[in-house]
């Protein structure tokens, strides 16, 4: 063929139309972007929906881990070997990877231990539950993503703190709220099984014992706090929300939550009200997400606190904005209800490396943290 002619057939050739990805296509692309929850909304309101294939829900990060336990500020947990007693998986500054058995099946659990580990000294101990997803910017989904994108471990374990990070399980590394749908794990037996092993093993100090999480981790964290009112001293939300199914513990609890007045994927007001088409949808799929002020008042009223704030502070963020930390106490029974309201952010973790222009949240919840007598 000669040049005229092969422009010629160049000129001829109609450029095939780009196919439109269908539901279940763009259900996978949502759980692997920075906010699943709200592109699964939008994929469902504007997508034809057929039968799924449940392939589209695997990770592409559950490779089994191969590489040595590595330095934290060169961490990459999902390939760290695993090993099944907790007293193994204390290496001071350090991450490695446990594995627990839960009726029958295997768990993943990612263990940070202080850089001065003393097994004759005890130890507070936060459990971070992470949000959904499968990965976002080149980081891993679930659990080893959570700890490096919000170097929490790192952070808390210069205080102290015996920082475990367990695995969700469920669709995008989900922990079973209630509201996630096709997850039957029993997370909170995990969660206890856990609580239980790590303090009968480690030198833990049982009354400082915290359940941390970020987005839907955060509304399981008020959930498996509630379950086991009594072993957990606070529970601490990021970005999250507290269902209406979460229960209510039979003991007081002090906690923290930190949120974003920009939040679109977990509204700081809750969904109650929001009847947008995604907001609709998010609510058919069970999300009942109450507001900040809302879950405030719930542990509020639960620790008996006094009516007015015993504390409200200006916190500077490096980019110039302030937030509002707002704490109310009962000086009774050494309990504490703080909310942290964020100007500026989308869905994320403040100062982490999504928002280094914030401040830093895990240095704000350790040193929260620290002053709980």
């Amino acid at each position: 063929m000669d040049v005229h002619q092969a422009a010629t057939d160049k000129q001829a050739a109609k450029p095939e139309a780009p196919k439109k990805p269908d539901f279940w296509s763009e259900i996978g692309a949502a759980l692997t972007s920075k906010d699943p929850l709200h592109e699964i909304a939008s994929a469902i309101s504007t997508a034809d929906i057929h039968r799924p294939s449940l392939s589209m829900f695997s990770s592409n990060d559950t490779t089994p881990p191969s590489a040595a336990t590595v330095k934290a500020e060169q961490l990459n947990p999902s390939k760290i070997p695993a090993v099944t007693d907790p007293r193994e998986a204390i290496v001071p500054g350090e991450t490695t990877h446990l594995q627990m058995t839960v009726d029958g099946k295997t768990r993943d659990v990612y263990v940070h231990a202080p850089a001065d580990y003393d097994p004759s000294k005890p130890m507070p101990m936060m459990v971070v539950f992470n949000g959904l997803g499968y990965g976002y910017n080149g980081m891993p989904g679930g659990a080893p993503g959570m700890e490096q994108f919000t170097q929490l471990g790192a952070t808390a374990s210069k205080d102290g703190y015996l920082v475990v990070y367990p695995q969700g399980d469920g669709i995008a590394h989900g922990f079973n709220n209630q509201q996630l749908p096709l997850d039957n794990d029993n997370d909170i037996k995990f969660t206890q099984q856990l609580v239980n092993t790590f303090s009968n093993d480690l030198n833990v100090d049982k009354s400082k014992i915290s359940f941390v999480g970020f987005s839907e981790g955060a509304s399981f964290a008020h959930m498996a706090a509630a379950q086991m009112a009594g072993k957990v001293q606070a529970v601490v939300d990021v970005a999250g929300y507290r269902g209406n199914d979460a229960g209510s513990p039979t003991s007081p609890l002090s906690e923290l939550s930190i949120h974003s007045a920009q939040d679109q994927t977990i509204p700081i007001q809750g969904n109650a009200s929001d009847n947008s088409f995604v907001g609709t949808v998010e609510k058919w799929l069970g999300f009942q997400e109450n507001s900040q002020d809302a879950t405030t008042n719930f542990y509020r009223h639960l620790d008996g606190t006094a009516a007015q704030p015993t504390n409200v502070t200006n916190i500077q963020s490096r980019g110039g904005a302030r937030s509002t930390e707002t704490t109310y106490s009962n000086s009774t029974n050494n309990t504490k209800v703080t909310e942290v309201k964020v100007p500026n952010l989308q869905h994320g973790w403040p100062g982490s490396s999504d928002s280094p222009n914030s401040f830093n949240a895990s240095a704000l919840i350790t040193d929260w943290l620290d002053k709980l007598k």
